[in-house]
């Protein structure tokens, strides 16, 4: 499991980028706040919004998810796979706290670095 720290060598989005480059690698901070997994077994989304909640339960039901990072409880992005191999990012277009909009900043800037533009931030049935 990778550490992901505020300060020293494990500190920065790189630390975090690398453990998101190619098949993601689980990694948390010092505290737990601030987690990836490759597990979502359905259950509790925290304050992720409802219609949100519905597609991450949806596509984990049907097997699509592979990766979900977690601000405290609510899952703030996860990792899709289809079938054909076609992976994409979800990261919600949701404001929480200012702990987790700090650790959606952070994901943020990974992302466009690891995937660049491709990131999926609205719901799919308002698209």
């Amino acid at each position: 499991m990778v550490k992901v720290a505020k300060s020293g060598p494990n500190a920065g989005w790189r630390i975090l980028a690398d453990a998101l480059t190619g098949t993601p690698e689980s990694f948390t901070n010092s505290n737990g706040t601030f987690r990836g997994t490759g597990h979502f077994s359905g259950g509790p989304t925290g304050y992720l919004p409802p219609a949100w909640a519905r597609e991450l339960t949806q596509d984990a039901d049907a097997g699509l998810v592979r990766f979900v990072i977690y601000s405290y409880a609510t899952p703030i992005a996860w990792l899709t796979e289809q079938p054909n191999g076609d992976q994409q990012w979800v990261f919600p277009d949701v404001t929480y706290s200012v702990t987790t909009s700090a650790h959606q900043s952070k994901l943020g800037t990974v992302l466009h670095q690891v995937v660049g533009d491709t990131v999926h931030t609205t719901l799919r049935e308002s698209e």
